[in-house]
């Protein structure tokens, strides 16, 4: 009754054409002779956060009446009042004002689709229209955006067929029906945080992408890829792995989500976000990945568009690094456009009997009992051995015992003293980056390989941080992941062994360094008994669960656990956007410090997980470090 007396409103009949016509061309005469008219062009409040159709009255009238469209934006008002509520929440409500549309070259088609690209709008952040971004009337007549001041990039002549070689092989990753033994150890082992099982991806974006857009490249990737939908079922008695079943509660909308910045918009204040949600755990009843756009990152120095970021959480018995690399690099555009046909799934996911735990669980009694056969016969082939070679079976089990000793057994280096309060309840994210080429020459330079230069780096760091606290030490227990992939070998899953070693930080000139890694490394990978975890987890998994724990934990001993994955070697894009960055991290299994570095299109991408209780002071940490970084590529 109130907005009936201060806005004196018009109603449309709308179940009579005639009658809403008349109503209009009185409307029309009003409004040409000055009075200003409000439409809701939906009709209707929208039961989501996407736009619905715009009815096409509200243009009709304009073009008959010869006057502008003055677009109005109002967000989260759904959170302050949600459709059919009765009670008004506190909340912010966002309004935009755009440029008017005008210039009307008489009255619209009657059957034309007035349909707008939805600027969504997610209730956790009521984040602002990204900037530069242009608005116009085409936003109204053909539902396109324009990005303004950003020219066109041409594509690679051969950018679509490379799209489609790699979509092809991402409908391939993670294929397999249930975890391998290493993926069900990290799984049961998990107690999170402090033994977390937690991996992400950082991308930095050229631009921010649009919204629906990168929600429908989710959709379809997670129908490309079965294992985005799938969660995971636990046998009753650990008779065997978990299975991977299709959930059938799966929600788009639960793992793709949205954040802004704000005010406080640089890298650091980026590290501060993505650190709260490296560590936020997983619902476990759910598919087990989540991706976050986080808009309004400051422009690069020297430039004025504003960038975003990608921030993508997988859990580790999906894959490991080199997995998830492979995913992306599968899933990522080679150009900017889009494209409209691509490929689907060429099986849909199975819409039949999802499997129980008690199915999960009599599976696994059966593959036990289909296993058992082969493994009599290794016993079997073993004692010929003896027979036949007793000399040579002595000496080849003398040789794996003892680097089964020498694998299991902990760095002879001690930890260091500064390292000792760690607890893994709070991580610090933070980046460090170089060129590819420049790091790979440093390592050449000193014998070795980009790897060893890249381990010379942290070590060099890591000794001026505690030269500043004054402590002194020559090594530095530190373990590095293995990949144990083949060529031949599916996509996706978990297929590596950990080295342990000890770090010669002690040695100042890099040089010398990169040449004690080298040796070292060369010595770990040369090792009988480096997949000695392959032998421990079927074991640990047919045990309770505090048993896998304690197995996981003998990484624990390092002070320093650092991996290495090559990424893309070209452009890609998340939906339209260029991605110029991606920092991977890893969690922190009872290490002081986690460094990852992955290779994107010529750089050295460095992500660091600190353990805040050992690294108070992250900020002279990150000091040390560049400093290490600057030493080594010196050379």
């Amino acid at each position: 009754m109130l907005g009936s007396v201060l806005l004196d409103p018009a109603f449309i009949d709308r179940s009579s054409s005639e009658s809403a016509r008349a109503t209009l061309a009185q409307v029309a005469d009003r409004v040409r002779a000055g009075t200003s008219l409000l439409i809701f062009p939906e009709g209707t409040r929208s039961p989501t956060q996407t736009l619905l159709p715009f009815k096409k009255g509200a243009f009709h009238l304009a073009a008959q009446a010869g006057v502008p469209v003055l677009p109005v934006v109002l967000r989260n008002t759904g959170e302050v009042l949600p459709r059919h509520g009765h009670a008004i929440r506190a909340g912010v409500v966002q309004v935009q004002v755009l440029p008017p549309v005008t210039g009307w070259a008489g009255p619209p088609a009657p059957n034309r689709a007035w349909t707008p690209r939805s600027p969504t709008c997610t209730p956790r952040t009521g984040a602002p229209w990204p900037t530069g971004i242009t608005r116009d009337r085409h936003l109204f007549e053909e539902g396109t955006m324009r990005e303004s001041g950003v020219p066109p990039e041409p594509d690679e002549p051969d950018a679509d067929a490379r799209n489609r070689a790699a979509w092809a092989a991402a409908a391939q990753w993670g294929r397999g029906e249930t975890m391998n033994e290493l993926e069900a150890t990290m799984w049961r082992a998990e107690r999170h945080p402090q033994q977390s099982s937690t991996i992400c991806s950082l991308m930095i974006l050229d631009r921010a992408p649009d919204w629906e857009r990168l929600v429908a490249a989710h959709d379809w990737a997670t129908s490309l890829v079965p294992r985005t939908r799938q969660r995971v079922v636990e046998p009753l008695l650990p008779t065997g792995p978990p299975a991977w079943v299709v959930d059938r509660h799966f929600s788009l909308g639960y793992h793709v989500r949205r954040e802004q910045l704000g005010r406080r918009n640089g890298l650091d204040d980026l590290h501060e976000l993505v650190s709260v949600l490296a560590i936020t755990p997983f619902d476990r009843t759910r598919p087990l990945w989540e991706a976050t756009l986080i808009e309004g990152l400051a422009p690069e120095p020297g430039t004025r568009t504003a960038r975003a970021a990608y921030f993508l959480k997988l859990h580790h018995s999906l894959t490991d690094g080199v997995g998830a690399v492979q995913l992306l690099t599968a899933l990522h555009s080679r150009t900017r456009r889009h494209t409209s046909d691509k490929p689907v799934a060429a099986q849909a996911l199975s819409d039949g009997e999802a499997p129980d735990r008690l199915s999960v669980t009599v599976h696994g009694v059966m593959q036990t009992a289909q296993a058992a056969p082969g493994l009599v016969l290794n016993l079997v082939q073993a004692g010929r051995r003896v027979v036949t070679d007793p000399t040579g079976a002595a000496s080849a089990g003398l040789r794996f015992a003892a680097s089964l000793r020498r694998v299991l057994s902990p760095p002879a280096a001690a930890s260091s003293p500064l390292f000792a309060g760690r607890d893994g309840r709070r991580w610090v994210l933070r980046t460090l980056e170089c060129p590819l080429a420049s790091l790979r020459a440093a390592g050449h330079a000193a014998g070795g390989s980009v790897n060893d230069a890249y381990l010379a780096v942290l070590l060099g760091g890591l000794r001026r941080y505690h030269e500043r606290h004054g402590v002194a030490i020559e090594e530095l227990p530190i373990t590095v992941p293995v990949s144990l992939r083949r060529a031949d070998d599916p996509m996706g899953g978990n297929r590596f062994a950990g080295a342990m070693l000890s770090g010669p930080i002690g040695i100042a000139d890099p040089a010398d360094r990169i040449a004690a890694i080298r040796g070292a490394v060369l010595s770990q990978l040369n090792e009988p008994a480096l997949d000695s975890f392959s032998v421990l987890t079927p074991l640990a998994n047919r045990l309770p669960s505090a048993v896998g724990a304690a197995v996981i934990s003998l990484g624990a001993r390092a002070d320093l656990a650092a991996s290495n994955v090559p990424g893309a070697s070209e452009p890609v894009f998340l939906a339209g956007a260029r991605v110029v960055r991606v920092y991977p991290f890893g969690p922190l299994p009872g290490v002081a410090l986690m460094a990852a570095m992955l290779s994107h299109v010529g750089t050295c991408c460095i992500g660091l997980t600190i353990d805040a209780a050992a690294v108070p002071d992250d900020d002279v940490l990150m000091e040390c470090l560049a400093e290490g970084l600057a030493e080594v590529l010196a050379l």
